[in-house]
């Protein structure tokens, strides 16, 4: 950017993304080293950085933990937010104009400091959403690809999230993978699937979530963490399951049992004592 203001004060936001901090790219310390770099060439100091760890580009800047701080904090005329790259902004192309016109009406200048690009031009607003846009493609791609690659694991009993669904656990086998860990299959968690069948028939009878985690926390019906019963985890296993609770053999109806049950009664917690 051509022309710095003299006045004002220079605040740097930086963000990171749970999938850049996965691969590596863009990490805090080379943004916190180029916007330093930029600060040295422009000659002017910068504030203490604002900093949003594990933050999705795509989430409002008002929304965020320190995206708040930097909106409250950058108020001023003559006040400059400067980032590495326009993407570490916002890969919301709504919400990057948004916050742009924002700051231009209140006398505010935005400045990436690997991008040539003046954003008090029509063009340069041009080629900033053009930018943003693609960022945001980008993005959108990503998750596409991870949520297409979820739910093939998914389909094949792997392992797709850290922890295993209630009702599941992960058995390990082969050799560790190149991220060190081992390949991991879900297995049906013959305890918890009791669990969910009990949940799922006293909700059938029409107790509420409340008073179905009190009974569990009654009879001492362990969680995985060891605490007590919260009404929200009831209501959590009722919503994933209440269309088709697990038979007697702790199968829903989608895994097809392997000891046979197969129709409707197999799965309307008949069994249930």
């Amino acid at each position: 950017m051509s022309d710095m203001p003299r006045s004002g004060t220079c605040y740097p936001y930086l963000r990171l993304s749970r999938h850049d901090a996965r691969t590596g790219s863009c990490s805090l310390q080379w943004q916190r080293d180029t916007v330093l770099a930029w600060a040295e060439r422009a000659g002017v100091r910068l504030a203490e950085p604002i900093e949003d760890n594990g933050v999705s580009g795509y989430t409002r800047v008002e929304t965020r933990p320190q995206g708040k701080d930097l909106l409250a904090r950058a108020k001023a005329p003559g006040d400059v937010v400067v980032v590495a790259k326009l993407d570490r902004l916002s890969r919301n192309t709504e919400d990057f104009l948004r916050n742009v016109r924002r700051w231009r009406a209140a006398g505010i200048r935005l400045v990436s400091a690997t991008e040539s690009i003046d954003l008090d031009t029509p063009h340069g607003v041009l080629m900033a959403t053009m930018i943003v846009a693609f960022s945001e493609c980008e993005r959108s791609t990503i998750k596409a690809r991870e949520d297409a690659a979820r739910q093939t694991r998914k389909a094949h009993s792997l392992r797709s999230s850290t922890a295993a669904p209630y009702g599941w656990r992960h058995v390990e086998f082969g050799g560790p993978r190149q991220n060190g860990r081992r390949e991991a299959r879900l297995e049906v968690d013959r305890t918890e699937q009791q669990v969910i069948h009990r949940i799922v028939a006293m909700h059938g009878r029409c107790q509420g979530y409340g008073a179905i985690a009190i009974a569990l926390t009654r009879d001492h019906v362990p969680t995985r963490k060891g605490a007590a019963w919260a009404r929200s985890t009831v209501a959590d296993i009722v919503r994933e399951h209440r269309e088709a609770p697990p038979c007697r053999h702790g199968y829903l109806r989608s895994e097809q049992c392997l000891y046979g049950c197969r129709t409707d009664d197999d799965y309307r917690g008949v069994h249930d004592a």
